[in-house]
């Protein structure tokens, strides 16, 4: 709820250019409500 303590301390949302890409691992509900496990894409890394 909004009284909850945050399990992280991100910067502001700004816009979509500053979001970061997730792979969704898995969602479930948890009583009323969701968890979603996500972990952070790896970027392809560029090779020339």
């Amino acid at each position: 709820g909004s009284h909850g303590r945050g399990m992280f301390d991100l910067p502001d949302l700004v816009g979509l250019d500053a979001r970061i890409p997730l792979r969704i691992r898995d969602v479930r509900a948890v009583g009323a409500d969701w968890r979603i496990r996500a972990t952070p894409e790896q970027q392809e890394k560029e090779t020339h």
